[in-house]
C-alpha cells in the first residue's frame, strides 16, 4: 500500500487517483452483505450477495435491479 504526499492511496500501485487499486477484485462486506467489483473474467461485474442491487440518486430516487423480478 502506498500513501502519497497528496493523500492519494494506492493498493498494488503508486496512486494516480484518490484511491487506485490494481488487482482483479474489490470486496466490501458487512456480515452476510457482500458487494464485489470484479474484473477477473471476460467482463466487468458488480455483484451483490443478495438478489437485488439498488442505485440511488441524490434525491433518493431508486433504480432497482432484481434478476428474479
Amino acid at each position: 500500500m502506498t500513501i502519497a504526499s497528496n493523500g492519494f492511496v494506492g493498493i498494488g500501485t503508486v496512486p494516480a487517483e484518490a484511491l487506485h487499486v490494481v488487482g482483479n477484485r474489490i470486496r466490501l462486506q458487512n456480515g452476510v452483505k457482500v458487494l464485489d467489483l470484479r474484473t477477473d473474467g471476460g467482463d466487468i461485474d458488480i455483484e451483490t450477495g443478495t438478489n437485488s442491487l439498488f442505485l440511488r440518486s441524490a434525491n433518493n430516487n431508486k433504480i432497482i435491479m432484481n434478476p428474479d423480478a
